[in-house]
């Protein structure tokens, strides 16, 4: 338990800081909640819980620069295919009501780029409030709602949030293929072993109801005595001479 333990909370070289991170997007807890729990958990020691801070944030910090350079570089390239498309074919007068538009929106980007200079929407999500806990909350559509106010940090949110916490799903379909494949049956073909696997989940999550199974082929029988009567065709060859 406690090598458990120490692989996902003790900080070294393998720490997962991505837990940490889910955490603090979530705008019910944050930063303010990571602290508490590294009090809970290493002490009230203030110059060992600052640093673990200190190393959260510098993470998160690193994928929002990331996430930004790469939203930057998309933003760039439609930037580009939509101007392409607006001075397309047009004539003069168009085009310099056109770049009249432009030059509006270019000096209210600057305009916006002034306020927020020296506020990185990272700094903004931890400045504000916590919205509080609520016993249903979709976290991924908060995400979705505030991605006009946080447009980077949101995309980042969306791939840190959907990643499972635990391996248990993936070592278990690992577990399961190693009772499929023995040293008895270990010349199966790939196809086969995968048909093999979803069957198995298949029949799992959708549990056969007996009655009506039974029903069916009851069913079937009725339909099958009904076809042979009809056709006078020898019992043993009615299966054969249905039309399905």
């Amino acid at each position: 338990m406690m090598g458990k333990f120490d692989k996902y909370w003790s900080f070294n070289s393998k720490t997962n800081y991505l837990l940490f991170v889910a955490i603090v997007l979530d705008p019910r807890f944050k930063l303010e909640y990571v602290e508490f729990c590294f009090g809970e958990i290493y002490g009230h020691d203030n110059i060992v819980i600052k640093s673990r801070i200190a190393s959260v944030i510098e993470c998160l910090d690193e994928l929002y620069h990331e996430y930004k350079r790469l939203y930057t570089f998309e933003q760039e390239k439609f930037e580009d295919l939509t101007s392409n498309k607006v001075f397309h074919g047009m004539d003069t007068d168009e085009c310099d009501k056109s770049l009249d538009f432009l030059d509006s929106q270019f000096a209210k980007r600057i305009e916006s780029q002034k306020k927020t200079k020296n506020a990185s929407e990272v700094a903004k999500y931890l400045n504000d409030e916590l919205i509080g806990k609520k016993i249903e909350f979709d976290l991924l559509a908060w995400w979705k709602g505030n991605k006009t106010k946080f447009s980077v940090l949101s995309r980042l949110a969306k791939d840190v949030l959907s990643i499972p916490v635990s391996t248990v799903s993936s070592e278990q379909v690992f577990s399961t293929s190693g009772h499929v494949i023995d040293s008895f049956r270990s010349s199966i073909t790939p196809k086969t072993v995968e048909a093999l696997i979803c069957a198995q989940n298949w029949l799992r999550s959708t549990p056969i109801d007996l009655r009506e199974s039974l029903g069916n082929i009851e069913s079937l029988e009725e339909i099958e005595e009904d076809y042979r009567r009809s056709v006078d065709v020898p019992d043993g060859i009615v299966a054969a001479s249905l039309p399905y």
